[in-house]
Formats: C-alpha cells, structure tokens, sequence
C-alpha cells in the first residue's frame, strides 16, 4: 500500500496511539491522545472514521473515552513504515 494512499494524520494518529502503548488491551485515554497531538481539529472526526475503518476500537471505560489500536491498524502501520524504509533505499 502505498504511504500516500492514507492520509499523513491517520498516521500520526495511528503512531501516537501505537507509541502511547495502546495495544493488545491496554487502552489508551482519549484525551491523553489529543495531548500528545496537540491541537489537531477535527480529531474526534478522524477517530471515528478510524474505527469504521477497523484500524482502532474505542470505547467507555471509567467514564472516559479509552483507544486501542487493532491488528489491522498495526499492518497498516507496519507497511506504512516499510514503506518509508524502501523510500531511503
């Protein structure tokens, strides 16, 4: 797949969520996200087409919204990166 096939944000937030450690049931709060990104408009927006993409689940847990990163949005960041790697070649 190739990199400009998905938009630089989604992979920003793919890698922050990916960074934060929000894998295999160690959720991350949505807020924590929106700190590590900083301002990004629009980001409620894009984490919901995400989740209808099947890249993250979200979900309530202790009365705050809370992301996980599922296996596919792993492989779609791995390739991105992959992708990146064959670029410098």
């Amino acid at each position: 797949m190739p990199s400009d096939a998905i938009p630089e944000v989604t992979e920003k937030i793919l890698l922050s969520v990916w960074k934060l450690s929000g894998v295999e049931g160690r959720p991350v709060p949505e807020e924590r996200l929106k700190a590590e990104l900083g301002s990004e408009s629009e980001l409620s927006e894009r984490l919901r087409r995400l989740e209808s993409q099947g890249f993250i689940t979200k979900s309530e847990g202790d009365g705050r919204s809370i992301l996980t990163i599922t296996p596919l949005g792993l492989s779609i960041l791995r390739q991105l990166e992959e992708d990146k790697l064959q670029e410098l070649r």
